[in-house]
């Protein structure tokens, strides 16, 4: 079947409408889109992305494209990009026993993050009450395959036959019972009962097997591009991205490509136990010492001889560390700001904010609204001596979860590493503390 130019004209004036539609409220995704090449084809029924190269390939049906709305295509090409930010294009189903539940899986993430209407009946989190939001893919797929299975193994032991089967299956979400009015025998036995349009994307996934041929150079391929992408967008589009969003970048990226703010707030109860703990490191810090470079008060021509006793402030300066990695959760983050809230009401406290780089440097002074971050880790920057020189710490606490790159050689501070649950330790000195 072959299509006329008036509709492949049509349907792609229509796709150009929609990718500008979608720069004022979905920036990342409409710069993304026009670096995509975009070709008509009657080899799938609705839209498919590939690889060729370097370069991002879209292929449409010309037929589906002018059957959807505006709206609805702007929720495709949503959908479209969404599968590159997961990275679903890389994920080879001949590991996956359960093939459906994979599809279901991969639609029901993407979807997850679309306001838009999507045109037939695409499968979304709601048919799956079973499934939770913001999970990820790998987690529903268990779920769903694991539900499958046993499923599976209820009706391979029914003993005697049925005329109808009412949705057995954890798959099917609102599924038609009249449908289903065949005797089970030995063939459908053992297979998923489910409706035949269940487990059809909106999109053709066997296109993305060109881009797994393609291996590493396709993975560098979409990398790049989103980087790319990422890094020209202006301050003010870098605004209008979500939270999530921006972490998905990151994670496809790798390198905190993009800053996020993630608005939070504090836990109303810290965790008693370790606080006390903390705050007696701190208070250690500003104790009274024995030194040898002041002159003893009873004996000063002793200087160097005999130790005099060294006095400081009754606050000490701690010097808090936020690890704003994509690895701490935003509870772990509001649990941390709470316990920074309660150590300033004994202490003079500077934040410093930190995923692979520096993102914020300010004195505590009330209530934190939110962090900057969701990159990648590394622990080393605020012991360098510019953070250290302008801060002069009397104790330093490093809120993180431990699994990044730390300094080889402890600072001449005090360091107090507050692990969250399920962490590390990062360094062998310093002083460890779990935060529960």
């Amino acid at each position: 079947m072959e299509f006329s130019n008036t509709v492949s004209q049509e349907a792609r004036g229509l796709l150009e409408i929609a990718q500008k539609r979608m720069a004022s409220n979905y920036p990342f995704h409409a710069a993304f889109l026009s670096k995509w090449q975009v070709y008509p084809t009657n080899s799938i029924d609705t839209v498919g992305i590939t690889l060729r190269g370097s370069n991002i390939l879209l292929l449409f049906n010309p037929k589906f494209i002018v059957s959807c709305s505006l709206a609805e295509l702007i929720g495709v090409l949503h959908h479209e990009v969404n599968h590159l930010l997961f990275e679903h294009v890389f994920i080879n189903p001949e590991d996956f026993a359960d093939k459906d539940a994979l599809v279901i899986a991969e639609e029901v993430t993407v979807n997850e993050w679309i306001q838009e209407p999507l045109p037939g009946s695409p499968i979304l989190l709601a048919h799956y009450p079973q499934l939770i939001a913001n999970e990820d893919t790998f987690t529903r797929y268990k779920k769903l395959a694991l539900g499958n299975k046993r499923q599976q193994k209820q009706l391979k032991n029914r003993k005697k036959p049925i005329f109808s089967v009412p949705n057995l299956g954890s798959l099917v979400p609102n599924s038609n019972t009249s449908v289903q009015t065949t005797l089970p025998n030995e063939h459908n036995l053992g297979r998923n009962v489910q409706n035949s349009n269940s487990t059809k994307p909106l999109d053709d996934h066997s296109l993305w097997q060109e881009i797994r041929d393609a291996g590493l150079l396709g993975a560098v391929a979409v990398k790049v591009m989103v980087g790319e992408v990422a890094s020209s967008l202006s301050p003010q589009q870098v605004a209008k991205l979500s939270s999530k969003l921006k972490a998905k970048i990151n994670a496809v990226c790798g390198d905190g490509t993009i800053s996020v703010f993630e608005e939070l707030q504090p836990k109303r109860n810290g965790n008693v136990d370790w606080r006390k703990l903390l705050h007696r490191y701190a208070q250690e810090a500003i104790e009274a010492s024995p030194v040898f470079t002041k002159p003893p008060r009873r004996l000063p021509e002793l200087i160097g001889m005999f130790p005099a006793r060294q006095y400081r402030p009754s606050k000490a300066v701690v010097m808090a560390v936020i690890d704003t990695s994509g690895s701490i959760d935003s509870n772990t983050l509001e649990a941390i700001l709470k316990e920074i809230e309660v150590i300033a009401q004994y202490h003079h406290v500077t934040v410093v904010e930190c995923d692979c780089v520096i993102q914020a440097v300010y004195r505590y002074s009330g209530r934190i609204q939110g962090v900057t971050g969701r990159g990648g880790t590394d622990l080393r920057p605020p012991f360098s001596s510019s953070v250290i020189n302008g801060i002069k710490p009397h104790v330093i606490c490093y809120f993180t979860d431990g699994y990044g790159s730390a300094p080889e050689l402890a600072p001449i501070f005090p360091v107090v590493w507050c692990i969250t649950e399920n962490g590390q330790r990062p360094a062998a000195w310093g002083r460890e503390i779990i935060i529960k």
